[in-house]
């Protein structure tokens, strides 16, 4: 009858520490599997996201409701109830039309510590229109634009701010007659 072999089977010489092949082979295999498993366990961990950014697509949004929402700074035909996106009335741009109606549309609590922003009209060639200038929450923007200018964009940590410019192409309607000019915002969030 044949004997059974085993893995860690002594040779025939049958002296103490004298090992077989495969325990060597086994070692290696050992060996091998614990690198893989570190190797595949780093590979995971480094495309894990940890943490979730989500200031840009806040302004994002906030842009969008600026411009695309039925209170927002596009102009609202109210007898065909539609909204002209990219068109802007000057009639209704101004500080308090923006505190009665932009405020309680883009509602971000009742103490807004979140966000705020800047929009001003210039006309087709870079000039500002005179006393155009619209905040929504303005004394939050008045005091973190100043960390803003600071650290120019992004900042890191929880008492900095994070912002964004944008210059976008618009007809400004006044009185009947229709010209192009310019959108510009400036957009200011509180690091979360």
């Amino acid at each position: 009858m044949a004997e059974k072999k085993f893995y860690f089977e002594m040779n025939k010489a049958n002296k103490k520490g004298d090992i077989n092949f495969s325990v060597v082979n086994w070692i290696m295999a050992i060996i091998f599997t614990i690198c893989v498993g570190v190797f595949v366990y780093y590979m995971v961990e480094g495309h894990l996201i940890k943490e979730v950014n989500v200031q840009d697509a806040e302004m994002e949004i906030f842009i969008q409701r600026l411009l695309y929402s039925r209170n927002g700074i596009s102009y609202y035909d109210t007898q065909l109830n539609r909204l002209y996106p990219g068109i802007i009335a000057i009639e209704n741009f101004n500080q308090d039309y923006a505190d009665k109606n932009l405020e309680p549309a883009i509602f971000y609590g009742t103490e807004n510590r979140l966000i705020g922003a800047k929009m001003e009209l210039l006309e087709k060639d870079g000039r500002k229109i005179e006393n155009l200038v619209v905040k929504y929450n303005a004394e939050f923007y008045d005091e973190k634009e100043v960390l803003y200018r600071a650290g120019k964009g992004t900042t890191i940590g929880k008492g900095a701010v994070t912002g964004k410019e944008l210059k976008v192409p618009v007809l400004i309607t006044e009185k009947g007659t229709t010209r192009v000019g310019y959108l510009t915002m400036t957009i200011v969030m509180q690091n979360l």
